[in-house]
């Protein structure tokens, strides 16, 4: 009979095997308890009748991304058929900095969730090289159970680091400072280069501020001065000194991400944003959709580093590099069709504003005439915001529809740019539920 091994050690091994044993069990039962729940459908009783759309994309369509005071479009889209008595709910999902890898990622749980009728998109402006070639082994199959250990080792890394200093809000909007006093004359400071005086009047304006209104008062006016399309580098230096006093003020102000991420590029500062990523991460930031969209504005000449973050990352990604961020977006809009085609819900493929609607449709055929999309994509509905904003353009200036230039030719929109996009989404949902036969306003024949 063998002697039994009693070292101190080897109980200790022992013990701590036991116990990451226990703790994985633990996990798992959590786990499992959860997902018993999260596969509950979110319809309400009273939604449970209604034609249901869901919105999908990034903070072009994402709730009070850049303001309280402008409303996004997918809620003016519910407001207008409201006004007509259609009996649909609208479901807005978009997440800011999110990429098209993610957005598939997440839409069959959606899909689950919401049981939708028409899905719109409006996608692809964050896509990288970067694809993910097996989204079901992303974080979210495992949503919870990931949540926990990252939790976990987040929040023993902090103890470590006693850097408890900073921590990110990336639920936190951005307020509308447009009115408050001398914003206007600090703007012009600025952009005439007088940013010491303009530096002084910032002060006196924040200086009863918590350090949260700080840095959004901060990164309003980052935003407020980016540039127009075709400026020097030079003129982005405001947003950019900006950005960075506001993340030094409170480590995230989510409104952001994208501008700032944009000013680095244009900058050629990559190795700053790499920075920005890592401090992102370790101070406790979503780092699923905020990490691939800062490395589609940002890899290109640090993209072995970027690598090496997504190889720290506690999370299963099966990453690869496709030719361009067109191939990635071509390949998840195909992956995103196939998807709703199976379970028969209606596909709006939504193009940006001043976008040519046929670099869309192009993700949906191989041949040479982009104007032909063949099956089995001869069904999806395609929505140009093209033709709506150019005509707008004539009798507007550019910034009473954009609040920015992040896009490089077109940006964010403003209350009226989201009106526009509202109305071209309600003429095809129109179109489409006019095949549902309603009787009368509360009665729908759904799918």
């Amino acid at each position: 009979m063998p002697k039994k091994l009693t070292s101190p050690a080897l109980k200790i091994f022992s013990a701590l095997i036991a116990g990451l044993i226990s703790l994985e069990l633990l996990l798992q039962v959590i786990s499992f308890g959860l997902k018993i729940t999260n596969k509950e459908s979110l319809i309400t009783k009273d939604d449970e009748n209604l034609i249901r759309i869901v919105t999908i994309g990034e903070s072009t369509s994402a709730a009070n991304q850049f303001s309280t005071q402008i409303e996004a479009w997918p809620s003016k889209l519910q407001k207008l058929l409201n006004e007509h008595n259609y009996p649909v709910r609208v479901y807005n999902l978009a997440i800011p900095a999110t990429t098209t890898n993610l957005i598939l990622a997440r839409i069959q749980k959606q899909i689950n969730q919401y049981h939708p009728h028409i899905v719109i998109s409006m996608m692809g402006i964050n896509d990288s090289s970067l694809w993910l070639n097996d989204q079901e082994n992303l974080l979210f199959k495992n949503f919870i159970t990931l949540k926990i250990l990252k939790w976990t080792w987040d929040s023993v890394s902090n103890k470590l680091k006693h850097n408890t200093k900073f921590k990110s809000a990336p639920s936190v909007p951005l307020k509308d400072f447009k009115n408050f006093k001398n914003t206007s004359r600090i703007i012009k400071l600025f952009k005439n280069r007088n940013s010491d005086l303009a530096q002084k009047l910032v002060a006196e304006n924040i200086a009863n501020f918590s350090s949260t209104e700080q840095a959004q008062y901060y990164a309003f006016l980052g935003n407020s001065l980016l540039p127009e399309p075709g400026a020097s580098t030079s003129e982005f230096l405001n947003s950019y000194n900006l950005y960075n006093i506001s993340h030094a003020k409170y480590f995230w102000v989510e409104s952001t991400i994208e501008n700032h991420s944009y000013v680095l590029e244009t900058l050629g500062k990559s190795d700053e944003c790499l920075k920005l990523a890592k401090d992102y991460i370790q101070r406790n930031g979503e780092v699923n959709d905020f990490i691939m969209m800062m490395y589609g504005f940002c890899s290109s000449k640090t993209s072995k580093d970027w690598e090496k973050v997504f190889q720290k990352l506690p999370y299963n990604l099966k990453i690869s590099y496709t030719k361009s961020s067109f191939e990635t977006t071509k390949q998840n809009y195909r992956r995103l069709h196939k998807i709703l085609n199976d379970e028969k819900i209606d596909l709006i493929a939504m193009q940006y504003p001043l976008v040519e609607v046929g670099i869309l449709k192009y993700y949906f055929q191989d041949g040479p005439d982009y104007r032909i999309v063949p099956s089995p994509y001869d069904n999806i509905h395609f929505v140009s915001n093209r033709e709506n904003f150019l005509n707008s353009l004539k009798t507007h200036s550019y910034n009473e529809l954009f609040v920015d230039h992040f896009a490089g030719f077109f940006g964010h929109t403003t209350n009226l740019g989201h009106d526009l996009i509202a109305q071209s989404a309600y003429d095809k949902v129109v179109e489409i539920i006019s095949k549902y036969k309603l009787t009368h306003p509360g009665q729908q024949n759904a799918h």
